[in-house]
């Protein structure tokens, strides 16, 4: 879509620096490859439900490189939000880590019940 709109728009694909090229290449290579990796890993040994909650916590770890990094300051909006997020972050981990109990006491009745 962004390549017919530049033509339509009469933008050149090639008006930058080949080490500008290089360096987009590595930011949608390396994101990719090393992410998808590290998350087919941590399913292995983690829930996939851990997993996936775990991935929202990505934007606080963004904001906090940009705050650092860039020297981007934070608005009051962002604090509140972060934490709306760590702490649903964290009641989804505390119910994963419960869900197992419950489980099995609700195997135990259904054993005791069961003639």
């Amino acid at each position: 879509v962004l390549l017919v709109w530049m033509t339509l728009a009469g933008q050149s694909l090639f008006g930058l620096s080949p080490m500008v090229y290089l360096l987009l290449l590595g930011l949608a290579i390396g994101p990719q490859l090393l992410g998808h990796t590290a998350f087919n890993w941590a399913i292995k040994y983690l829930s996939a439900t851990f997993v996936t909650v775990a991935i929202l916590g990505e934007p606080i770890g963004s904001t906090v490189m940009a705050v650092l990094m860039l020297d981007q300051p934070l608005q009051p909006l962002q604090i509140l939000g972060g934490m709306v997020l760590l702490l649903g972050i964290g009641v989804a981990t505390l119910a994963e880590r419960q869900r197992p109990a419950a489980v099995a006491e609700i195997a135990e009745v259904e054993a005791v019940v069961a003639p």
